[in-house]
């Protein structure tokens, strides 16, 4: 859960949460208003195994990272990102990118090794 204080600022465009022990990304980040202007965000190095992304939340993406966690498989989600152009998934355990992905049409980088 996000401390009361971020869940009051609005506009920001760059977040990181690295190794700060999440297992998931914040549920208060969906929320339209916090993420509305985000476009970079960070959450390296925690354990996240998963990522729920509703159709309309992060529009302003552009840099997703999401290095050494616990990713099995690609977010299914993320096909919502459709402003997204650095995706970096580095050093988790990704065996399987579903064909949803792809709806990401301005990714330009997709890191996965």
């Amino acid at each position: 859960e996000l401390p009361p204080v971020i869940k009051a600022w609005y506009c920001v465009r760059s977040l990181t949460l690295n190794n700060c022990m999440l297992r998931s990304v914040p549920s208060a980040l969906g929320i339209v208003e916090h993420v509305s202007c985000l476009e970079r965000f960070e959450a390296c190095d925690n354990g996240i195994r998963t990522m729920q992304v509703a159709p309309g939340t992060f529009t302003a993406l552009k840099h997703l990272y999401l290095d050494r966690n616990d990713f099995t498989v690609l977010p299914l989600d993320l096909g919502w990102m459709s402003s997204l152009e650095v995706l970096s998934l580095k050093e988790n355990k990704i065996l399987h990118v579903p064909a949803s992905s792809w709806r990401m049409r301005n990714l330009r980088k997709l890191h996965l090794n």
